[in-house]
């Protein structure tokens, strides 16, 4: 029995930090708008995501300073969802002992919840209703707990990097040693270091996208880590640093070698060897990956349409994915109108700054890592938007 009552104390002390690292900000899912604090006014919630137009309950429209219950409807662009505030699992906009007894006889088994009550009753967004959302919603009630998120990034960097490289590898390299784009994997490891140290998030492209569209909310310290071209060094030497840290990233692959070429169990140092299906499948913890066209690595802008296009179609046919980077960053109308053509969601550039709620979804700007680069310097490009 102490032992238990030990365990139950230290899972109060560490709630605190255990929410505040857990609560990913708001999102849809399944027609439900989840994750929406509580004591959320309308007016906040607007300044959050930009796709809400209005909000209303029991079919009457409430105003912007009204707090948001679960169940309220809440009209955007993209259609309307019902909300789910975070504890509230009656629907009145407040918790209190009523929220924390219907959770209470749930967890016991007494009771059931809808589909909305058990997504407001997943306090941390765990996936699953147990004693930390029950204890979660008590501290909240004796007013020592705040639950949830209110804010969202200003704006989120993509950090763009291409080739990795062993520190020795690199300066004993005829052909990398002073390419500006060949990273050493002690550079890397700070990046990473520096990231983990400057308290951000690494989130993925989906979760970007969107942000961008207003779909969702991300912390305000958030960062997106992607490769291009598909080096077989990003699965050799970068996934095992990304996965020491706990990391996501995108590759943004040439897909005819990606998915026609053959494995290639030995690493060449001087050699420009792509990843392959089987290398993905070994890292798809750590890498999703999509176009950086089929085989067509060139200036796009010097090309027509129809040339463009048949190589993005040869692409989703191959391997389809929802976003493409141009290569070198060029684009035009004629470019953006053939990655639309071929399916793509949103496509990333090399313009130098951060991706801000709103942004055109074919111009999506990215910062250019290269080498060497100060730490210094790399931590301005991760703050210079906050």
């Amino acid at each position: 029995m102490k032992k238990l009552l030990s365990l139950l104390l230290c899972l109060i002390f560490l709630l605190p930090t255990m929410f505040a690292a857990s609560a990913e900000g708001i999102y849809y899912d399944s027609g439900i708008m989840k994750g929406i604090p509580p004591k959320t006014k309308v007016s906040e919630l607007k300044t959050l995501l930009a796709d809400v137009r209005s909000v209303s309950h029991e079919n009457n429209s409430v105003g912007d300073q009204a707090v948001i219950g679960t169940g309220y409807s809440i009209i955007c662009a993209s259609g309307t969802l019902q909300a789910s505030v975070l504890g509230d699992l009656n629907g009145d906009a407040d918790i209190d002992a009523i929220d924390y007894l219907l959770l209470k006889r749930a967890y016991l088994g007494v009771v059931s919840l809808s589909e909305i009550q058990q997504s407001a009753a997943d306090v941390d967004q765990d996936g699953s209703i147990d004693s930390l959302d029950y204890l979660c919603i008590k501290r909240h009630i004796i007013a020592d707990f705040e639950i949830g998120l209110k804010k969202n990034a200003k704006s989120v960097p993509v950090l763009l990097y291409h080739h990795i490289l062993p520190d020795e590898d690199k300066r004993n390299s005829y052909v990398f040693k002073n390419n500006n784009i060949t990273i050493e994997t002690s550079e890397f490891t700070r990046h990473m270091q520096i990231i983990k140290d400057l308290g951000y998030t690494v989130v993925t492209i989906e979760d970007l996208v969107e942000y961008i569209k207003g779909q969702r909310t991300l912390p305000e310290k958030s960062v997106v880590i992607s490769f291009d071209d598909g080096y077989l060094s990003n699965t050799y030497y970068a996934a095992p640093i990304l996965r020491q840290f706990g990391y996501k990233a995108t590759i943004f692959a040439i897909m005819e070698p990606f998915v026609h070429g053959s494995h290639e169990p030995n690493y060449i140092t001087d050699a420009l060897q792509r990843f392959t299906p089987a290398d993905l499948e070994q890292n798809k913890d750590v890498f999703t990956v999509h176009c950086h066209t089929y085989n067509n690595h060139k200036h796009l802008t010097t090309q027509t349409y129809n040339f463009v296009l048949q190589d993005l179609m040869l692409s989703q046919n191959d391997y389809r994915t929802r976003f493409f980077a141009y290569p070198y960053g060029d684009y035009n109308a004629t470019v953006k109108k053939a990655v639309q053509d071929a399916g793509f969601e949103a496509a990333f550039t090399t313009v130098e700054r951060n991706v801000v709620v709103g942004d055109d979804l074919f111009e999506l700007p990215r910062r250019t890592i290269t080498s060497p680069m100060s730490d210094d310097t790399f931590r301005r490009i991760l703050t210079s938007g906050n």
